[in-house]
This record gives C-alpha cells, sequence and structure tokens, in this order.
C-alpha cells in the first residue's frame, strides 16, 4: 500500500483482482476470489482509496 498526500492506494495485485477492461477512463476488475466484478474511474486527485493501474489512480465507481 502507498500513500500520497491524503490518498491511499494498492496495485491490482495487492488488492486482488485482475483488469478485464480498459478504455483509457475507466477501469473494470474482476475479483481473483468472488468472480465479482467493480468499476472504477480515473481520479488522480481523488482524497482515499485509489487503485493503481498503468501508473494512473483509480476511484472506486460501483460493482457490476
Amino acid at each position: 500500500m502507498k500513500t500520497r498526500g491524503s490518498q491511499i492506494s494498492e496495485t491490482l495485485p495487492e488488492y486482488g483482482s485482475n483488469a478485464v477492461a480498459f478504455d483509457g477512463k475507466t477501469l473494470i476488475t474482476e475479483d481473483i476470489k468472488t468472480g465479482e466484478y467493480e468499476k472504477w474511474q480515473r481520479n488522480d486527485d481523488f482524497a482515499g482509496y485509489a487503485l493503481e493501474f498503468c501508473n494512473m489512480r483509480f476511484e472506486f465507481v460501483s460493482s457490476i
């Protein structure tokens, strides 16, 4: 886990997910254990928990 200001981030392996789709702004992940999907939006300025992927940070949007 990394911190940058008030942001805490993890990589996909640390989080326990794989990338399923990425269009440059939106990241869809699949949980390795449960198979559930999540939607993440690119937001490097989000103050809170974020996922790090391709040197970008993503904010959780919803389960899908």
